[in-house]
């Protein structure tokens, strides 16, 4: 059996790949049986422990990505180009011990109770 992991946050970087997919929106916002694979994994997450996320994304995408993620989980986001000092202060707001999980790119995370 796994334990779960740890209380922490995460940091969610959303790229902009529409040019290499040829979907007209992220893939991480593309709907996966009725809902944003954003949305599956960052509820896959809140199950595993994460408490906080920063979201990293192109400014059309931010609105939608923040309303992807589970209801009561505190978000924040900011814009590709200029989110160095907003997750700079996030992570300082979860001090030195907290762990922070970082997906770079497109993820498919499954609950807890199934790993």
């Amino acid at each position: 059996m796994q334990e779960r992991m740890q209380e922490c946050a995460a940091v969610i970087f959303i790229p902009d790949d529409t040019g290499r997919t040829g979907l007209a929106q992220p893939l991480m916002m593309t709907e996966v049986c009725g809902s944003p694979l954003l949305a599956w994994t960052t509820a896959a997450l809140a199950g595993g422990g994460v408490k906080r996320l920063f979201l990293v994304c192109h400014e059309q995408y931010v609105e939608g990505a923040k309303a992807a993620c589970p209801v009561g989980m505190p978000v924040e986001a900011a814009e590709s180009q200029s989110a160095a000092p907003a997750m700079a202060a996030f992570l300082k707001a979860g001090g030195e011990d907290e762990q922070v999980l970082v997906l770079t790119g497109p993820a498919l995370l499954f609950p807890a109770e199934q790993a």
